[in-house]
């Protein structure tokens, strides 16, 4: 559901400078693009950590 924002027209719509109002400039739009999934597997990897220690701390031994 959060990831209508990195829709490039919505994050255009939404972002700009808060008190004139002027657009971010088209290759910042695209820098923030590309670093979107920058290093998501570390991401991935903190959530399967988490998930191997509720599977020890709750395991049956």
């Amino acid at each position: 559901m959060e990831n209508w924002c990195w829709e490039p027209d919505a994050l255009a719509f939404i972002s700009g400078h808060y008190e004139t109002g002027e657009p971010l400039p088209k290759e910042l739009l695209d820098k923030m693009l590309a670093a979107k999934n920058y290093q998501a597997a570390m991401f991935i990897l903190r959530q399967l950590e988490f998930g191997l220690f509720d599977f020890r701390l709750h395991a049956r031994v």
